[in-house]
């Protein structure tokens, strides 16, 4: 699975900050124990474990300029040591960017949150 080299790669080139963006399915998704949304849980318990600080949103990528109709997770992992309001989660509708801003005005972004 794709989202377990991404584990690899944070622990092998140690990033300040890592974006992901994945499918809402990921949420849900059964480990080999079968537990629901045990993948997402495991896979930010090995973020955790590596000093970074997971943050998710569930967002709707049309709303954003993407031209889909169906909900996307969204997240961004910051090593703990950094100032967590240094770098935030920013979307723009222009052509359907997304982008990391440092400015300050931005809302961080909230664990575990979904847009309205």
């Amino acid at each position: 699975m794709l989202l377990y080299q991404m584990i690899r790669y944070a622990e092998a080139i140690q990033p300040r900050a890592i974006m992901m963006e994945q499918v809402k399915g990921l949420l849900t998704a059964k480990d080999l124990s079968g537990k629901s949304g045990g993948v997402f849980e495991s896979f930010v318990a090995q973020l955790e474990e590596m000093d970074y600080v997971p943050k998710w949103r569930v967002m709707l990528a049309a709303q954003y300029g993407v031209p889909q109709l169906r909900e996307r997770v969204f997240t961004l992992q910051q090593r703990s040591r950094m100032a967590l309001s240094s770098l935030t989660l920013h979307m723009t509708s222009r052509k359907g960017v997304i982008a990391f801003s440092r400015c300050s005005l931005i809302p961080p972004l909230e664990s575990n949150k979904r847009d309205p």
